[in-house]
């Protein structure tokens, strides 16, 4: 892959309107059938090993590739020279001596491979089947692949290398913008960074089409495939991250919050030992703060709040609404509704998640009005000289920012300038504290499957043994039957090698023959576990449809996972 300085817009644009060319409109399961087999070819052959000593003899390239190809093992790959590519070519190409270097001794195939290849002294790639690797011709390397690019548009952020972080509206800006001007920055990027091969007879064509504003075609060799679907892939990771971030307010006193003002602000180093701290489980250096605040008041708790990295959002605010008598506006214009206005405190949280995923910047904004008078006005409102009062709210605002990073997990501390007047008559303060939790999919996904293979087998015995669920386990089982069927579902599939503790149990395949057999499904996975109760066997017994729906809630203990029957529906 190479990287440029300068992209190419023209190019860029040309290929979103290009309804011509080297690329024919397929469909996208033609196009992958090739990107499928290369990938589990590459797959094969980057994974096993051979010996270096059975090759250290000079020997052809057709009798070399016969041999390294009796080495593969169970896996069938087939190692050809693409004879039809080369035509005149191909014998001179088939007696190319090859052999390996004594050391290592060990190599993986597509290591000896590219040292076969680097023998060639004509222009050559390699092409992939289901079974087969050919040495060809560049242009017989070539082939079309289709790829989903919707989850990369939905979040055009991604794409920028070095934005601003600081620059949300820019961010959602962008989010929001065309649809056709995202997908000519995403092909803008892949031009400028994946070095493709162009049609010689149209130099200023890159070999790339955007269909349906939803998949991208691309014409390249296996390698330049590559590339792009790592290129994408980094994208979708960079935009598939987010920050869940919870807010509280405190009311504390003058002596407190004096500390708290004055706390000297964080250098990267102590950053560092703070997540060295989270990370290990070891209690912050500022956990006296901490506990000192469990004594105080919580005068506002914040919902946990969602936001995309390069996003703004509130994290916070409370306002009590105020209402006066129609403005001088409101009066020229024939209106006498009353008029509100909002005073209080909002905290808007700019997040921005580091490069290493292991600390949130945060530009957090104190948004703060207070009610300072109300002015009023006489007003004549007709020819006769009638008279009304008109008011006119002044507002005292008031904005500050701080700029903090904050480990993940960690729990920033802050001063608040605000003060409302109840707090100023008892002589109170507020303090803030922020808690982001960084969302990565591929962690929250492991994390998952680590819950879920500790508490499903505490579910199963569960539900096989729990008194509230005979009438259920009868329904959609057998009375008196034994036996038990573990249920596949989109939510879910069981492992092989499940270790479930159900002395007395017979755990069974499921089957649509003989009598009802109790099936065992879960249905989804989120705060807690629900499962689905379902006849995985036959009717003899009688027929039985749809499925009993229970939840189950989990708890991890210094002693393992605890499971609870939360409801049955």
């Amino acid at each position: 892959m190479r990287i440029v300085n300068r992209l190419l817009p023209a190019a860029a644009l040309a290929v979103l309107v290009s309804a011509q060319g080297q690329l024919r409109s397929q469909g996208s399961g033609q196009h992958n059938g090739h990107a499928e087999a290369s990938r589990n070819v590459q797959h094969v052959l980057n994974r096993q090993v051979i010996e270096n000593k059975h090759f250290d003899e000079t020997m052809p390239l057709s009798k070399f590739l016969a041999a390294l190809e009796s080495q593969i093992g169970k896996t069938k790959i087939a190692l050809r020279i693409d004879k039809e590519a080369f035509g005149e070519r191909y014998e001179e190409v088939a007696a190319t001596p090859v052999s390996l270097p004594p050391y290592p001794k060990q190599m993986h195939f597509s290591m000896a491979l590219r040292i076969a290849q680097s023998k060639l002294k004509f222009k050559h790639d390699v092409r992939y089947t289901p079974t087969a690797l050919l040495i060809t011709t560049p242009e017989r390397a070539l082939y079309s692949a289709s790829y989903d690019i919707r989850a990369v548009l939905e979040k055009p952020e991604a794409m920028s290398f070095y934005p601003a972080w600081d620059d949300f509206r820019d961010t959602a800006r962008r989010r929001q913008g065309d649809a056709l001007a995202k997908a000519a920055q995403l092909v803008q990027m892949i031009a400028a960074t994946v070095d493709l091969p162009r049609d010689k007879g149209a130099p200023h064509r890159e070999p790339l089409q955007v269909v349906n504003g939803t998949r991208l075609l691309v014409h390249a060799n296996a390698t330049k495939h590559a590339d792009v679907e790592a290129l994408l892939q980094a994208f979708r990771r960079l935009g598939d991250l987010w920050v869940v971030a919870s807010a509280r307010l405190y009311e504390v006193d003058e002596a407190f919050y004096t500390r708290v003002k004055n706390a000297k602000r964080s250098s990267r180093e102590d950053l560092e030992e703070e997540q060295q701290r989270l990370v290990s489980g070891v209690p912050s250096k500022h956990e006296s703060l901490f506990k000192f605040l469990k004594d105080h008041t919580v005068a506002l708790a914040g919902d946990e709040v969602k936001v995309d990295s390069g996003f703004e959002a509130t994290l916070l605010s409370r306002h009590q609404v105020l209402s006066c008598l129609a403005g001088p506006e409101q009066f020229r214009k024939g209106q006498k509704d009353r008029q509100t206005v909002l005073e209080g405190i909002a905290f808007v949280g700019g997040i921005h998640i580091s490069s290493d995923r292991r600390y949130v910047r945060i530009r957090l904004t104190e948004k703060a009005a207070e009610l300072d008078a109300i002015e009023k006005q006489e007003l004549v409102v007709d020819n006769e000289g009638n008279k009304v009062i008109a008011e006119t709210p002044l507002l005292k605002e008031i904005n500050h920012i701080h700029t903090r990073d904050i480990p993940d997990g960690g729990t920033l501390l802050l001063p608040v300038h605000y003060r409302p007047r109840e707090l100023r008559d008892k002589n109170r303060w507020w303090v803030l504290t922020i808690t982001p939790r960084i969302v990565i999919p591929e962690e929250e996904d492991h994390l998952r499957f680590l819950r879920l293979e500790a508490t499903l087998p505490l579910i199963v015995a569960d539900i096989l043994n729990n008194p509230q669920l005979k009438s259920v386990r009868e329904l959609y089982g057998s009375p008196g039957d034994k036996r038990f069927a573990l249920v596949n579902s989109a939510a879910w599939t069981w492992p092989k090698e499940l270790k479930l503790a159900t002395p007395g149990r017979q755990l069974t395949p499921a089957t649509k023959t003989g009598r009802r057999l109790l099936g065992i499904r879960v249905e989804r996975v989120d705060d807690e576990i629900t499962v689905g109760l379902v006849n995985a066997g036959g009717s003899a017994n009688g027929a039985v449809a749809g499925s009993g729906t229970i939840r189950y809630t989990t708890r991890e203990t210094e002693k393992g996972w605890t499971v609870a029957l939360a409801e049955e529906k």
